[in-house]
């Protein structure tokens, strides 16, 4: 797969972060959420939004960046590998149709994913294909994540998760910490438990 590296339309900005292990998503994943097209592959992420000039690049950035921390954190329940994300080199054009840029610098990282199986019938139709259910979970469970970026609760569960994999000497401490989230949220340590 060829990742779209031409140059940005006018009333389009697009963000490009780094990431790794660029394995994270089994290959390409693309999706779209509300205003932005995402599209992962080989420890590159892309967003493309479209933005009405004057260009306010500070609030897309921070706007984008929540989304993708988003994303990954949900891609994080599937694979339970930490990641890590560079910060977004931008583009786009000003009103007057010129190009502007604001580069940063690349990290380059490999890894090696894991193997995938897929079941076929008699007939060599595939009637199970694990990889491809799991990046439609993936997707699925990454715009609820974006969704409910808003929602303390949703994200102090994302976020303790995250530390769970990071720091897997203190996990049960970090899913203690999900449990107590559930509680306050749901006002029953009793109906959490079951």
């Amino acid at each position: 797969m060829d990742v779209d590296n031409t140059k940005p339309k006018p009333d389009t900005v697009t963000l490009r972060w780094s990431y790794s292990p660029i394995t994270y998503f089994e290959g390409p994943f693309r999706f779209k959420e509300n205003n932005c097209c995402w599209e992962f592959f080989d420890g590159s992420a892309t967003a493309t939004i479209n933005a009405k000039y004057p260009v306010n690049k500070s609030q897309i950035k921070n706007d984008l960046n929540k989304r993708i921390e988003s994303i990954f954190n949900a891609s994080l329940i599937y694979n339970h590998t930490p990641y890590k994300v560079s910060e977004p080199f931008m583009e786009g054009y000003d009103s007057k149709g010129n190009l502007w840029i604001t580069p940063v610098p690349i990290n380059l990282n490999l890894s090696v994913s894991g193997p995938n199986i897929v079941i076929k019938d008699s007939n060599g139709n595939a009637i199970e294909d694990m990889k491809g259910n799991r990046l439609r979970d993936i997707e699925e469970f990454a715009k609820l994540s974006i969704k409910y970026s808003g929602d303390p609760a949703a994200q102090a569960i994302l976020r303790n998760y995250k530390s769970a994999v990071g720091e897997p000497n203190s996990e049960f401490c970090h899913f203690y910490a999900i449990r107590e989230v559930l509680t306050t949220r749901f006002w029953s340590a009793t109906k959490v438990r079951s």
